[in-house]
């Protein structure tokens, strides 16, 4: 009788232990500590999502692989942004570059990334072994944003450039005052 309440223990430990594992494929993860969601503090959200991407990503970028990050741009039209998107997309490579990664300053280098003084960098080309030959990158950060009544929702993805495969991901969702919203008028 003993072995088999040892037993039913054992089982209902394994049983519980399932049910806590990841139920999504590996590498989607929204972060460990769960979806992104900052109070109104953009500077953290775009922290928060870097972290959470740099945590789950499927292939290591070491200390040799350069990364470039784009401005975010608005899931609703890829060629518009705002300064909403170019300030994240800014703080994202901060963060970045603040956990040893070899983040290139894209406003020094502007060969096939279309630049304008006042909307950020936009990787136009969807080769992304043109971006990464041109630029020397062995990754891309990309992202986009769209705005709902009180927040802004983010999507950070790091491509690996050689064959455009995503290697980590993250999302979240910013709160935001209605001023706050306002930055996320794409310009025109």
């Amino acid at each position: 009788m003993r072995r088999l309440s040892v037993l039913c223990v054992v089982l209902g430990i394994a049983v519980a232990a399932a049910g806590c594992a990841c139920q999504r494929p590996c590498g989607t993860s929204v972060g460990a500590f769960g979806p992104v969601e900052a109070g109104g503090n953009v500077v953290s959200a775009a922290y928060r999502i870097a972290d959470a991407m740099a945590g789950n990503l499927r292939d290591p970028v070491g200390p040799d692989r350069t990364i470039l990050v784009a401005t975010f741009v608005d899931v609703n039209d890829l060629t518009k942004s705002s300064p909403f998107g170019r300030i994240f997309g800014e703080h994202v490579a901060s963060r970045l570059a603040q956990k040893g990664y070899r983040v290139m300053e894209l406003k020094l280098r502007q060969n096939s990334i279309f630049m304008e003084n006042t909307k950020g960098e936009f990787l136009l080309s969807r080769d992304v072994k043109d971006v990464s030959t041109t630029h020397n990158a062995w990754a891309v950060v990309v992202g986009t944003y769209a705005a709902s009544s009180d927040r802004a929702y983010v999507s950070a993805r790091m491509v690996r450039a050689a064959d455009g495969v995503v290697i980590g991901a993250s999302d979240g969702a910013v709160l935001m005052s209605p001023r706050a919203l306002a930055a996320m008028i794409p310009w025109e």
